[in-house]
């Protein structure tokens, strides 16, 4: 293979003679000058004349074609309009599906142009596939812009939720926010703050030409996006992971750690038990001295008690973390306006009984596994939260209520 750095550079001396002219009008220059020299014998110097391009350059485009490492027959079907619009759509599909939709970079898709065998018709360095990702990125940002403008201008009127939360790239943050039924991203810029207002800026900005009303924020506990929903004039809802993920970080690891502490002594104990049998086994096998034996019975029972004792810990630690799992799982359970069983809905009074419940259970574990303050904290930290989610509930249940009755449905059907 070529060293990278030369076949950028004449790749992008390619490049710049294609641009000038456009690869599929080449293609259809070379394929009409085919054409008239197989049945006039047409010179080059007449062509170039009539097509209105230098004869050296011609001249150029033909040598390029003559020396491509291919089958004829593949420098045929490549190099004419047809080929040249295949290859294109090609390139197009495999940036948008590797690097756009996928998780795949530049260079996996110069390895798919030289592992297709498509190398000798596309510059596949990843210089050239870095400019033409750069022109595809500029294309899909102006197409969804129109695409926004014009989807815009005929949508009806809508309330809608918004799920907000800053992402960080090194040390620039990025203000995220999402509708999450139709998973369209709203907004996402670039900020110095993240602080309340400029929350504002950055979703009033977003919306501006969309016909929606934001009623909802979804969101974790930070005090900017609380101010932000309120001056949204909408309901802000607990996020459920960042109240599981203050739960994880209470006992997970605290419980993990005692468990395998628990799980090291009972491994040392029946290894214990393993020694002192086979040390009686031993001396009664071999040869023995004077003197009466030593009390392997009575250590080998001791021994046992201790392995059943250590045993009994390690079950007690498997069932804090079981315990720990179901009640965090009964959490995402709870918090939810609908049995999930049988569908039957749950009042907002209900779901705060159940995740009440939940808590208690978590505070019980920390109790009897002796967990530190630490852990204790963030328990504390999760449980605040739990009167939000509640409201939460209750808005679900009042806004259900209120588009229903606006239907002006009969009562059976309510």
């Amino acid at each position: 293979m070529r060293d990278l750095a030369e076949d950028g550079a004449c790749e992008r001396a390619e490049d710049s003679r294609m641009e000038r002219h456009g690869r599929a009008a080449v293609a259809r220059m070379l394929e009409e000058y085919d054409a008239q020299a197989d049945v006039e014998g047409a010179s080059q110097r007449r062509f170039a004349s009539e097509a209105g391009v230098a004869r050296t350059t011609l001249q150029h485009w033909l040598g390029r074609r003559a020396s491509l490492d291919a089958s004829p027959a593949a420098v045929t079907f490549f190099e004419s309009p047809d080929g040249v619009s295949f290859l294109h759509a090609f390139v197009v599909a495999a940036h948008l599906v590797m690097t756009w939709m996928g998780p795949c970079g530049i260079r996996l898709v110069g390895l798919l142009i030289e592992l297709s065998g498509l190398g000798p018709f596309v510059a596949s360095s990843y210089g050239s596939q870095q400019r033409f990702s750069a022109k595809m990125q500029a294309a899909l940002v102006e197409y969804g812009d129109e695409e926004r403008a014009r989807l815009a201008a005929g949508m009806e009127r809508k309330a809608i939720t918004v799920c907000e939360d800053e992402t960080f790239l090194s040390e620039d943050i990025c203000l995220v926010a999402m509708e999450p039924v139709s998973g369209f991203i709203l907004a996402e810029e670039y900020t110095e703050k993240r602080d309340a207002a400029t929350w504002d800026a950055a979703l009033d900005a977003a919306t501006r030409n969309l016909q929606v009303e934001v009623i909802q924020s979804t969101a974790d506990e930070a005090a900017a996006l609380v101010r932000h929903a309120k001056n949204q004039g909408a309901e802000h809802s607990p996020d459920l992971f960042h109240v599981q993920h203050e739960v994880v970080k209470a006992m997970a690891l605290s419980l993990a750690a005692h468990e395998e502490r628990a799980r090291a002594i009972h491994k040392h104990a029946a290894a214990e038990v393993k020694r002192h049998v086979e040390a009686e086994r031993a001396y009664w096998e071999g040869p023995r001295g004077p003197g009466r034996p030593p009390g392997f019975a009575r250590r080998i029972a001791l021994a046992r008690e201790t392995e059943k004792e250590a045993g009994r810990q390690l079950e007690a630690a498997k069932e804090f973390r079981r315990r720990w799992r179901e009640a965090n799982r009964g959490i995402e359970r709870a918090y939810h306006p609908f049995d999930l069983a049988t569908s039957a809905p749950r009042s907002a009074d209900l779901v705060g009984v159940e995740l009440r419940r939940r808590f208690d259970e978590l505070d019980d574990i920390a109790e009897e596994a002796a967990l530190g303050g630490a852990g204790k904290r963030h328990l504390a930290k999760a449980r605040r939260v739990v009167p939000k989610m509640v409201a939460t509930m209750k808005f679900f249940h009042d806004e259900t209520r209120r588009r229903v009755e606006a239907q002006g449905l009969p009562v059976k059907q309510e």
